[in-house]
């Protein structure tokens, strides 16, 4: 009787370590089967794509502290602000993917948007490696093609034909894709057709790649097979989702992840340090940089900062291995020479021998090694290297722009990216730009709040907001030119005195002509013969005075009287940007340089295409100061009287002081070749109004050297 007790005391003792036991294994299975499941999956994509077109380095950083992505039907880039972003409804990503491609539903083709540094490529890894954990047994299959890679077709080539009814493509980047970048459109048709018989279709771009709405795709251009209800379309369609910013519950996830219990004061900074800067939201790829923040003990509230930081301790932490100056010289030559040069590789990637080649030739002293192991560039499993982010390329492209003198700056014809102008933006704004600006691309963004005078924008690319109004402008620099045309031209006439002008002020041109668009948005309505063919077309059928009310309302709008029309001279400054052939394309003139009557062309040129009507604004070849349809499509009005030129040089002339008509320039959609050329010149009636009547504004700039 007395050991009673005892053995139930130890039974009791047993099941109760039996208990502990079990706990902390179930505890433990909690703790642990996150990171063995996260392991399998990278293990998964490591030999998916280790060998092909993603590195094990890419792999790691994209799922070791991946939190899951959510998408909305609203692009958060439209709102003012990221909290009302965050406002809209948002789905969980893997949900909505996973419906996509499982639901039976005609929608066969999605497109999926987001901003640089949102995770589209990471959310693409991420969904395969769960896919292929979670449904091994499943018939459906899936790829993954990078289209920033070099030729990405072999990659959609490689699935077998048999396979291709069970098996959903991603195809990730497409604003990477170089054929992408030429045309989207004539890329987009390729990539439907070679992609037709795959079960899904899946695309990742940046949202900003598409200069306006307008220009997402929606017709897929693939024609649909079979019966269908009431209101579908004949051609498959987009449906288009976005990926939506991290809200306050993301990022602690993701930093309580990054710093576990144990580091709970570095984890507070951290939470301190995303507080200030909001593009760590929109932007998850920065949050993975918050510890350099943390070792710096650095203030910083804006983006361009973080990037310029994280950067610099990239070079602290290489400068045991080789010259810190060294390596940022090269990484910021080598950031502009892959974008400058991405068309002509066909990526913005270079070989091995190409990077050792270019630091010989720009006389940076580093060795082939420190070039490719201590850099910040990775290898792809082709050998080819890239930057580890493409807006790590894009900071250092413009910190490198801004450092060095005018004359070596990339011209034009080099069209920035939306988070360039981003980083541009910041850096105005904090005065860390400097004020040489010259050629700088800020189209589309709005400048309104600052003070452009203390810049030096020579050249510059530039984007004026007016409520519903957006006018591109380009810089244009004081100057001395031979107005008028050579005795020897072809089909020249008396009145194109040859003779020397100065312009002592600079001015800002509008890159195109004024449309119709633009028209209706000051005045409220739209006097054009050709209104069916898109308010992007030039705006005509409007007399001098008109134009003169259209800017008196302009300015009005803006407050500050800085819109105009050209001067004659002004006009044809910059028409011919530096040349004295009859045209500034040279001798003859072509379909695809300008919209006139093509089948009267100059004597001994080619006939080309009379097409009868305006075209929309920008859609031919510009000159070399970025001006479009400065020969054709419409006449442009000038604010001076016509009279006969002077024999002798003239300084910033400004027309006849009497008299009635006005000037025109450029010719319009019916001219022939010899009244489109840079000298002729015409006068008109003040109240006269055809259908080839147009105008192009210049805007003055109070500041010294500028009108």
């Amino acid at each position: 009787m007395d050991s009673t007790p005892g053995i139930l005391t130890i039974v009791m003792a047993v099941v109760g370590t039996a208990i502990s036991f079990s706990a902390l294994i179930v505890a433990g299975i909690r703790v642990f089967r996150p990171i063995i499941e996260k392991k399998r999956e990278r293990c998964a994509l490591i030999e998916a794509f280790g060998k092909g077109p993603f590195d094990k380095e890419t792999i790691e950083k994209s799922t070791r502290y991946f939190i899951p992505s959510k998408c909305s039907n609203i692009d958060p880039a439209q709102e003012m602000e990221i909290r009302h972003a965050l406002t809209a409804v948002s789905k969980d990503m893997f949900k909505v993917v996973n419906e996509f491609i499982f639901l039976e539903t005609p929608i066969r083709y999605l497109l999926i948007l987001a901003d640089s540094g949102m995770g589209k490529t990471t959310f693409v890894l991420n969904y395969y490696a769960q896919y292929v954990r979670k449904n091994r047994r499943n018939k459906i299959k899936l790829a993954v093609v990078p289209l920033g890679h070099k030729d990405p077709d072999k990659y959609i080539a490689k699935v077998p034909e048999q396979d291709r009814e069970d098996t959903v493509i991603f195809l990730d980047a497409f604003d990477e894709d170089t054929g992408a970048i030429s045309d989207y459109l004539k890329r987009l048709s390729s990539l439907m057709d070679a992609c037709c018989e795959f079960r899904r279709v899946i695309i990742t771009c940046r949202t900003q790649f598409f200069k306006r709405d307008e220009e997402i795709p929606v017709d897929t251009g693939i024609v649909r097979i079979g019966p269908r209800g009431g209101g579908v379309g004949g051609n498959h369609e987009f449906r288009k989702i976005y990926l939506s910013p991290f809200d306050d519950s993301d990022v602690a996830r993701f930093l309580k992840k990054r710093y576990p219990f144990w580091q709970s004061k570095t984890r507070e900074k951290a939470f301190e340090i995303a507080k200030k800067i909001p593009n760590l939201k929109v932007r998850p790829m920065l949050l993975a940089h918050i510890p350099d923040i943390i070792s710096k003990g650095q203030q910083i509230s804006k983006t361009y900062q973080l990037y310029d930081l994280m950067i610099e301790s990239w070079f602290e932490r290489e400068e045991g291995w080789l010259n810190k100056e060294n390596l940022k010289e090269f990484s910021e030559r080598m950031a502009m020479d892959l974008f400058v040069n991405r068309e002509e590789r066909g990526m913005e990637k270079a070989s091995h021998d190409e990077i050792v080649g270019l630091a010989e030739k720009w006389s940076i002293p580093l060795e082939s090694w420190q070039l490719t192991g201590r850099s910040l560039l990775n290898r792809d499993a082709e050998g080819n290297y890239k930057f580890a982010h493409r807006s790590i390329m894009e900071y250092l492209y413009v910190r490198r722009f801004i450092a060095i003198p005018e004359e070596e700056r990339p011209g034009l014809e080099i069209e920035w990216t939306d988070q360039m102008k981003a980083f541009l933006l910041e850096m105005m704004e904090d005065g860390s730009a400097g004020t040489n600006l010259a050629k700088v691309d800020l189209r589309g963004v709005n400048v309104s709040h600052i003070d452009l005078r203390i810049f030096n924008l020579s050249w510059a690319k530039i984007t004026w907001i007016n409520f519903e109004v957006d006018m591109e402008f380009v810089c244009i620099q004081p100057g001395t030119f031979q107005m008028g045309s050579p005795d020897d031209e072809s089909e020249r006439r008396s009145d194109e005195t040859l003779h020397e002008v100065i312009l002592t002020k600079g001015y800002y041109m509008q890159t195109t002509q004024v449309t119709q668009k633009q028209w209706c948005g000051v005045m409220g309505n739209n006097p054009s013969y050709f209104k069916k063919d898109g308010d992007q077309c030039p705006v005509e059928k409007v007399s001098w005075d008109d134009v003169q009310d259209f800017i008196k309302k302009l300015n009005q709008m803006e407050g500050k009287g800085v819109y105009r029309l050209p001067t004659e001279a002004e006009w044809e400054y910059a028409c011919r940007a530096g040349t004295m052939t009859p045209f500034y394309f040279g001798k003859c003139l072509y379909a695809d340089q300008a919209n006139y009557n093509g089948t009267e062309p100059m004597p001994g040129c080619p006939k080309g295409e009379y097409r009868e009507k305006t075209v929309p604004v920008g859609s031919l070849q510009p000159n070399a100061w970025g001006l479009y349809d400065m020969h054709g499509n419409v006449q442009e009005w000038c604010q001076d009287r016509y009279g006969n030129y002077p024999e002798g040089s003239v300084t910033n002339p400004v027309g006849p002081g009497f008299g009635e008509p006005r000037v025109m320039r450029g010719g319009g959609w019916n001219y022939d070749g010899r009244n489109v050329r840079s000298a002729y010149r015409h006068g008109y009636e003040t109240g006269l109004r055809w259908s080839n009547h147009g105008f192009r504004l210049a805007r003055s700039h109070k500041s010294p050297g500028l009108a």
